[in-house]
C-alpha cells in the first residue's frame, strides 16, 4: 500500500496516470529496477522506470503526471546499491531500500509495518470520545429565516442542490412552537433513494430558534443530490411552524430556512431524536401499502369475541370477529418492523348485524395494551372512535408515533352498542409510507367492497376462540379507560346521531386522555393495486358560519374541514364558503388571518375590505379554473368538489336546518361540481353516494 510521506521530497520520476490512480486508491506499491525479474507475480503494484516515467511492465503509455503529493511507495527493490541509489534519487525521501535477490523477506516486513501503521491510524480515528479533537465542521448551506414569510405547508420536499456526501448536520429554524408530545416533526435526509438519516422530534422538545439534527457520522461517498423531506403533524389547538427564507415571489413556495454542515471522515456524534431503525433503508414509493403477513395475523390475540381466519382461494387471509351485544373486543398483533412507514392503515366491513351500532378504534405503538405492560412504553396513538358508512364499510389511517425503536404493534378495539350480534371482517391491516401531495393508489369507489357472501370460503380456525361476552359481562368502563380508550357509554345516555352512508367526520367522543390523539387524515379508500381515481374523504367538519341576507338573495355556509384525502394528496386543513347569489353557486377562499394556507400558489382573484379572495362559480367557471397555477392546487379543488355535496348537507345539518334545506345545499354543491366538469373533457368525477 502507499504510505504517507514523512519528509521532504525530491522531484524526479513522473508516474503514469493509471498507476497514480491505483496508488492513490491504496494499492501496495514498490519501485524496482529492470534487473530484478519475476516481481509482477506479487499482489503488488510494481513500477519500473521507462524513459523517466514509472509504469507497470507491459502497460500502455498513459499520460504522465508528477508524483502524487503526500504518498510514497513501500520500498525500492534493486539488484545493486548503485541501482537503488539511482531510483531513490527520483522518489520521496525515506523510502526503504531492499538490495539483492533475497529482498522478498524484507519486503514482507515492510508490508507488515505498513499494515500495523494503517491499523493504528484507524484505531486512533475511532478512538474513545475525547481522546482526540473533533473533526472540523464546515458550513456549506445557510438559508436565513425571513422576518415576514409565508408559513410552509405541512409537508415539504426540499432539494439541497449539492451532493449528500460529507453532510453531518441539518439545522431547521423553528418560527413558532407551542406543542405537546401529541405533535410530531418528521425529518428525513435522502439521497439516491436511500434514507441517510431520519429524525422524529416530539412537539414538546421543539423550541423557537435553530433545531440541530445531527447524523451519527458524515454521509457516505456519492454524487447523488441530498433531498430533505419534512412533515409536521400538529395536534388540535397546538402550534408547530418552521421558518422559510425570503426571495420567493408572493405566490411561490419559499424554501425552508436551514443550515447544513460538512465534516471529514471520523466525525462521530450521538444524535438526538435519531430514528436508527430507518437509517440506510431504501425509500419506498409513496402510497404503496405493505399488508401485514399471514403469520402476524395468525398470531393475533383476541379478547371479548370469537375469531376466525378466512381465506378464499389464493387471496390474502382476513380476520372475522363475532362480537356479542354490548361487548367490547380487543385484538392485538405481534410487533413488526415499521421500516420507513409513516401510517398504519386498516379496512373493515360489518358483515352481519346493525352496523350503526358498531364503533372501532385503530391503535399503534410499542404496546397497544399499556395497562398490561410494565409502564415503560409510551401510550399508543389511536384513531378515535370511528363509525362505518351506510354499507358497513370503514377505513382508518393512523400516523405512527415516535419512539418505536424498530418495532410497532397494531391493535383494534371494536364495540357493539346494539342489541344483536355483529360480525366484523378485518379486510386489511397494513403499513404505508405516504405523504401530503404524494400520488396514491385508491379504490374506484367505496362500493367496491367484497360481497357479503364469498363463494367457496375456506374457514381456518386459529388460536383459542374466546367466548363472546354478554352485555352484562362487558368490560367495565374503568378497565377500558386504563388501556387508553373510553369505556362504553351508559345505557341511559343519548345515542349519537346516525351517520349517513359514506359521510366521514362522524361524531366522536371526547379526546382520549391517556393516548396520543390522531393528527393525520384518513387513508385512501383501498389498499388494492392500481385503481382509477376517486373516493375522496375527509376526517372532520366544522361549521363556522351560516348567513342569509335580509332580502334572501344571498346565503352561504362557511365550513372548515380537516384531513381531506384524495387520489392525489392529503390536505390537513381546508376552509371555504359555499354560497348562492341570485342563482349562481360558488366556492370562496380567503387569504386572511385565521384561514389556513391551502394553495401552493395563490390563484389570482379579487380583494375587498377583508383581504384577498378567490372564487369558483357556476358562471364563468373556466376563467376561474385556469387561474389555478399547478396540478396540486387543481387536485385540491377536485377533491373538494368530490365531497362537496356531503360537506354541504352535513354543514346544513349542523346549522339545524330542516331536511329540505339540507338537500337544497347538497343540490347546490352538485350544480357547482357539474359546472366544473363541463369545462373539461373526459369522464365525470365520482361523487359520494350520499350526495
Amino acid at each position: 500500500m502507499a504510505t504517507r510521506m514523512m519528509g521532504p521530497t525530491t522531484a524526479g520520476f513522473l508516474i503514469g496516470a493509471s498507476e497514480s490512480a491505483s496508488m492513490a486508491a491504496g494499492m501496495p506499491t514498490i519501485v524496482a529496477d529492470g534487473a530484478l525479474p519475476g516481481l509482477e507475480g506479487l499482489p503488488l503494484l510494481v513500477l519500473r522506470p521507462r524513459a523517466g516515467v514509472l509504469r507497470r511492465q507491459g502497460a500502455a503509455d498513459s499520460p504522465a503526471h508528477p508524483w502524487p503529493a503526500g504518498l510514497r511507495p513501500l520500498a525500492i527493490l534493486a539488484a545493486s546499491p548503485g541501482a537503488a541509489e539511482t531510483l531513490a534519487a527520483g522518489l520521496p525521501d525515506g523510502v526503504p531500500r531492499l538490495v539483492g535477490p533475497e529482498a522478498i523477506p524484507a519486503l514482507i516486513g515492510c508490508l507488515a509495518d505498513a499494515l500495523a501503521d494503517s491499523q493504528a491510524a484507524r484505531l486512533q480515528l475511532q478512538g474513545r470520545p475525547g481522546s482526540r479533537p473533533p473533526a472540523a465542521r464546515r458550513l456549506v448551506l445557510d438559508l436565513a429565516p425571513a422576518m415576514e414569510a409565508v408559513p410552509p405547508p405541512a409537508r415539504v420536499t426540499q432539494y439541497l442542490g449539492r451532493p449528500a456526501e460529507g453532510l453531518c448536520s441539518i439545522d431547521l429554524h423553528v418560527a413558532a412552537a407551542r406543542a405537546s408530545a401529541a405533535s410530531l416533526l418528521r425529518v428525513r435526509l435522502v439521497a439516491a433513494g436511500r434514507i441517510l438519516g431520519a429524525w422524529l422530534v416530539p412537539g414538546d422538545a421543539v423550541q423557537p430558534g435553530w433545531l440541530p439534527l445531527n447524523l451519527p457520522e458524515p454521509a457516505p461517498h456519492g454524487a447523488a443530490e441530498a433531498v430533505l423531506e419534512v412533515a409536521i403533524e400538529v395536534a388540535t389547538d397546538e402550534i408547530l411552524q418552521l421558518s422559510t427564507t425570503s426571495g420567493a415571489g408572493p405566490d411561490a413556495a419559499a424554501p425552508l430556512a436551514l443550515r447544513a454542515e460538512l465534516a471529514e471522515a471520523g466525525h462521530l456524534a450521538l444524535p438526538q431524536f435519531f430514528d436508527w431503525a430507518a437509517r440506510d433503508l431504501p425509500m419506498p414509493a409513496p402510497g404503496i401499502a405493505l399488508p401485514l403477513p399471514e403469520q402476524v395475523l395468525a398470531a393475533a390475540h383476541v379478547e371479548g369475541a370469537t375469531h376466525r381466519l378466512l381465506a378464499a382461494g389464493g387471496e390474502a387471509p382476513r380476520i372475522l370477529l363475532e362480537i356479542a351485544p354490548g361487548a367490547t373486543a380487543w385484538m392485538t398483533l405481534p410487533a413488526v418492523p415499521p421500516g420507513a412507514a409513516e401510517l398504519a392503515l386498516g379496512e373493515f366491513a360489518c358483515r352481519a348485524g346493525d352496523h350503526a351500532a358498531l364503533e372501532l378504534v385503530l391503535l399503534a405503538g410499542q404496546e397497544v395494551r399499556p395497562a398490561e405492560g410494565d409502564g415503560s412504553a409510551r401510550p399508543p396513538r389511536h384513531s378515535d372512535w370511528r363509525m362505518p358508512d351506510a354499507t358497513g364499510a370503514m377505513r382508518v389511517a393512523l400516523p405512527l408515533p415516535a419512539g418505536l425503536w424498530g418495532e410497532v404493534c397494531l391493535g383494534v378495539v371494536a364495540r357493539n352498542r346494539g342489541a344483536s350480534p355483529i360480525t366484523l371482517e378485518i379486510l386489511t391491516l397494513a403499513l404505508m409510507a405516504g405523504a401530503a401531495g404524494a400520488p396514491r393508489r385508491v379504490a374506484p369507489v367505496s362500493a367496491g367492497l367484497p360481497p357479503t357472501r364469498t363463494p367457496r370460503l375456506a374457514v381456518k380456525p386459529f388460536g383459542a376462540a374466546a367466548p363472546a361476552q354478554p352485555a352484562s359481562e362487558a368490560p367495565a368502563a374503568a378497565e377500558v379507560e386504563r388501556a387508553g380508550l373510553p369505556g362504553p357509554a351508559s345505557a341511559a345516555g343519548p345515542r349519537p346521531p346516525t351517520v349517513a352512508a359514506t359521510e366521514p367526520g362522524a361524531p366522536v367522543e371526547p379526546a382520549l386522555p391517556t393516548a396520543t390523539p390522531m393528527t393525520a387524515p384518513p387513508p385512501a379508500p383501498s389498499l388494492a393495486a392500481e385503481m382509477p381515481p376517486g373516493g375522496a374523504d375527509f376526517q372532520d367538519l366544522r361549521l363556522h358560519q351560516h348567513t342569509v341576507s335580509q332580502d334572501g338573495v344571498y346565503q352561504h355556509l362557511e365550513l372548515g374541514l380537516t384531513g381531506l384525502i384524495a387520489a392525489t394528496g392529503v390536505w390537513r386543513e381546508v376552509r371555504l364558503k359555499l354560497f348562492e347569489r341570485r342563482g349562481t353557486v360558488g366556492l370562496e377562499f380567503r387569504r386572511i388571518k385565521g384561514w389556513p394556507q391551502m394553495f401552493d400558489a395563490w390563484p389570482q382573484g379579487g380583494t375587498d375590505q377583508y383581504g384577498p379572495y378567490w372564487r369558483l362559480e357556476s358562471q364563468d367557471t373556466l376563467d376561474s379554473m385556469v387561474k389555478l397555477g399547478n396540478a396540486h392546487d387543481r387536485a385540491l379543488v377536485a377533491a373538494l368538489l368530490e365531497v362537496l355535496p356531503v360537506l354541504a348537507r352535513r354543514g346544513a345539518r349542523i346549522a339545524e336546518l330542516p331536511a329540505e334545506a339540507q338537500e337544497a345545499w347538497a343540490e347546490r354543491a352538485r350544480i357547482l361540481a357539474a359546472a366544473v366538469d363541463a369545462t373539461r373533457p373526459g369522464q365525470a368525477r365520482p361523487t359520494a353516494r350520499t350526495a
